[in-house]
């Protein structure tokens, strides 16, 4: 648990009490012109980012000149054990309790970590990221026969012309129709094989990236599939 400032801490307990429906109240002014803390239905709360021995005892005398304004209510002092001179700060937690001020070491208090780690500690949905498709994933997975009747072919035509479909989705096809993106699409719907191996040589040849990527990948699929 780890704040960076004592208003943080403050900010926290606020919304603790706010959530549990304890009504609370922000720097409450007092009759002497002070101000507590947070004040709830039941708690009178000076912060402390970390509740040293000095701290301590600086809190207690904060909150004694205010103790007669909030009769019926419970003072607390609250923050963070430290993380040396930690046997003596409980010493004087303790010594404060028996005066009837309760502190309140909220790192080590279970209903405060687990309010701690709901509010800071859940890893939050990660952002969608866009990747390039796996292009293995949208082969057609031929049998062990050969093709040879042209009926056998549409399942690929259909797989290919949506893989080219998908670049052309993608913005990677030149804007003009006459792209080689365009015609490779155009022929794998028509199975145009004429067609398909001159759109081929033209995304190979093709100074664009993505085009010559497509290019590649799509020369090794009808490769594979005998074309």
């Amino acid at each position: 648990m780890h704040f960076s400032r004592e208003s943080d801490l403050q900010q926290f307990l606020f919304d603790f009490f706010e959530e549990t429906g304890d009504s609370p109240r922000w720097e409450v002014p007092t009759i002497g012109g002070g101000r507590v803390d947070i004040v709830t239905d039941r708690y009178v709360i000076e912060c402390k980012k970390t509740l040293t021995r000095s701290s301590l005892f600086h809190a207690n005398g904060q909150i004694g000149t205010y103790r007669g304004d909030f009769l019926g209510k419970k003072l607390v002092i609250a923050g963070l054990l430290p993380s040396s001179g930690d046997s003596e700060a409980r010493n004087v937690a303790e010594r404060l309790r028996m005066s009837g001020c309760l502190v309140w070491f909220i790192d080590e208090m279970e209903v405060f970590q687990d309010f701690y780690q709901e509010r800071y500690e859940l890893d939050p949905e990660p952002e969608p990221v866009f990747s390039m498709p796996d292009f293995t994933d949208y082969w057609y997975e031929p049998s062990q026969r050969s093709y040879s009747n042209s009926d056998d072919w549409e399942p690929v035509g259909w797989v290919v012309g949506g893989l080219v479909g998908l670049f052309l989705i993608i913005g990677i096809g030149a804007s003009s129709g006459g792209s080689p993106v365009h015609k490779l699409h155009n022929a794998a719907r028509a199975w145009d094989q004429n067609l398909v191996e001159e759109a081929l040589q033209e995304l190979l040849s093709s100074q664009d990236g993505c085009q010559h990527l497509l290019g590649v990948e799509m020369s090794q699929a009808f490769s594979t599939y005998g074309l």
